[in-house]
């Protein structure tokens, strides 16, 4: 097994980090490539953010893609899984993309509405996402 501090032991392998333009999902995806590893980048809408960190990746001297989706909505996880398995073979999925109901708006919302989103992006998705890429696999 690799040591976290071999920074060539991914080397070769793609990886896939939805929810990778911020946060969590950028350090992840950041790390990935540190450790060699091509990485496409999912955001929903944020290109700027999404085009920042593969950027920042390209500079790591490894592949980099981004794909803007919104994963609460069936065709867009469709869609995802279909350009990611176009842009390479997937060796690494990180369905690492959430719904932000701790900020903004958010903060007044009661748990019930607060619970909708999560459901859809975190549960949904992931089992979208997840027969998509069985379908393609």
């Amino acid at each position: 097994m690799a040591e976290v501090n071999d920074r060539a032991s991914l080397a070769g392998q793609s990886a896939v980090v939805t929810g990778a333009s911020t946060g969590i999902g950028r350090a992840i995806a950041i790390e990935l490539a540190q450790a060699g590893a091509n990485v496409l980048i999912h955001a929903r809408t944020r290109r700027d953010k999404a085009l920042e960190v593969a950027s920042r990746i390209r500079n790591a001297g490894v592949e980099v893609d981004v794909v803007l989706a919104d994963l609460t909505e069936v065709e867009a996880c469709r869609t995802l899984a279909e350009r990611a398995f176009a842009w390479s073979d997937i060796d690494i999925w990180i369905h690492n993309a959430g719904a932000d109901v701790l900020t903004g708006d958010a903060v007044d919302w009661s748990f019930a509405r607060k619970l909708q989103p999560l459901l859809r992006v975190v549960v949904a998705a992931s089992m979208q996402l997840s027969w998509h890429l069985g379908q393609l696999m």
